[in-house]
């Protein structure tokens, strides 16, 4: 294994920090540390982040995700779709140059609720598979960073 000097920004939004409370799966912490194991042994550093605060998600999105090489993104319960900073943060995310894949852990469209409008066309999607859609976003953004080959 390489290592490189790659950094994936892990971005979870409102709605996430009690999910193990609400029976939805394991603890924040507890996919953080999943993520950071795989990152470790693909020699990826990891940002692993989480607020309930929507204002501090889209700054986040808007301006720390320039100093990464990849962002995974749950939006989770928020941003809400009137949001100021929640229209902003879909241009910056719109505009990245770099790999962006939204994840969730469960499968949204059985609840009618729907992905991020305006990430079409410059993100990946991955939801419904609890911790595995956060480790399958991270194996992606690998492969799309060279990490990792396409077999």
């Amino acid at each position: 294994m390489v290592s490189t000097d790659l950094e994936l920004l892990i971005i979870n939004g409102p709605g996430l920090s009690d999910i193990e409370d609400r029976s939805e799966g394991p603890s924040i912490s507890a996919i953080g540390h999943a993520c950071a194991d795989l990152c470790e042994a693909l020699g990826i550093g990891l940002d692993y982040r989480q607020s309930e605060d929507e204002a501090e998600v889209a700054h986040w999105i808007t301006s720390d995700a320039a100093h990464c090489q990849a962002l995974i993104v749950n939006p989770s319960g928020g941003p809400s779709a009137t949001s100021a900073d929640y229209q902003v943060a879909l241009d910056a995310l719109a505009h990245l140059d770099k790999p962006v894949v939204e994840v969730h852990l469960t499968n949204i469209f059985r609840t009618n609720r729907k992905p991020l409008q305006g990430l079409s066309g410059s993100a990946g999607f991955v939801c419904g598979l609890g911790v595995g859609s956060y480790l399958l976003a991270v194996a992606a953004v690998a492969q799309q960073l060279g990490v990792v080959r396409a077999e």
